[in-house]
């Protein structure tokens, strides 16, 4: 959200998501698009099930001249600036060539992407290509194994890995790899050990990986012991430090703003963050 209220406030979509902890506090418009067919009735509203050929060529034409003329009449007898400026923007909303029809139309068929994740990806990116997107948030479920742990998280880390092999194959196939930066996170850990019905219950030390443009892949920053609990590390090196510093979401995020640009001072005063920014990403 901070990202595209830096870089994308006034585009239409700048920040899309499919649900999670997404509520931006008023920094940026959310977008929510898990509906594609709701979008693409909303991109095209003159057309049924996406097709044109429901009525011949010239009984079409005659319909989108009547209202035309009809949206004209209504803006010549409306005086009071709002209610204009409202009628202007659904003629503009209903026009063939608006923004959203542009994503529509670059939208890859989501059937040949085989995870959730996959799908979503292809969305945000289609509206990257679009010049309408500068970041998404995807989410998917699966990981609050309280029973049946080992099963369920296994198969949930499968399909997280698996969907973020095609978001990926998907930023390449468009030559985006030097441009996007993807961030995955948990709002949780789980325990060490097990409850009675072989779950795992909340913990407030977990991981997040992070890969692409200007990240220093192969590394692991920050440490835990055998119980889980977070250690402290030498904020330049990362490696075991008594006098050092327990990596917290503070710091991860200060190196996402750095990493995203965020310079806008009122976002900045608005979400202070504590300690020092370190080079968790790019050292």
């Amino acid at each position: 959200a901070m990202v595209a209220a830096q870089h994308g406030v006034h585009l239409p979509l700048g920040f899309i998501t499919h649900g999670g902890y997404d509520i931006t506090r008023g920094t940026v418009s959310r977008t929510r698009v898990n509906n594609l067919d709701a979008l693409r009735r909303i991109a095209f509203p003159l057309r049924i099930n996406n097709d044109w050929n429901h009525m011949a060529e010239s009984a079409f034409a005659r319909v989108l001249r009547f209202h035309d003329a009809r949206r004209r009449r209504q803006l010549a007898k409306q005086t009071l600036p709002r209610l204009r400026d409202s009628i202007q923007k659904m003629v503009d909303s209903r026009g063939e060539d608006n923004e959203l029809a542009t994503l529509v139309d670059v939208l890859p068929d989501l059937g040949q992407f085989a995870t959730v994740i996959g799908r979503q990806a292809a969305v945000a990116i289609a509206g990257y290509r679009a010049g309408m997107t500068v970041s998404a948030n995807l989410a998917i479920g699966g990981f609050d194994t309280h029973s049946n742990h080992d099963v369920t998280q296994a198969a949930a880390l499968g399909n997280l890995t698996d969907g973020l092999n095609e978001l990926w194959n998907e930023v390449e196939r468009h030559g985006l790899a030097d441009r996007v930066v993807v961030v995955v996170s948990s709002d949780f850990g789980r325990t060490p050990g097990y409850n009675e019905g072989n779950g795992k219950d909340h913990w407030p030390v977990t991981s997040m990986l992070a890969f692409g443009a200007g990240i220093s892949g192969n590394r692991v920053v920050g440490l835990s012991d055998g119980g889980h609990r977070a250690l402290p590390v030498n904020p330049q090196t990362f490696q075991p430090d008594a006098d050092g510093v327990v990596i917290t979401p503070g710091h991860v995020h200060g190196a996402l703003r750095t990493m995203g640009g965020i310079t806008n001072e009122d976002l900045l005063s608005n979400y202070p963050i504590q300690g020092d920014v370190l080079p968790i990403l790019t050292g």
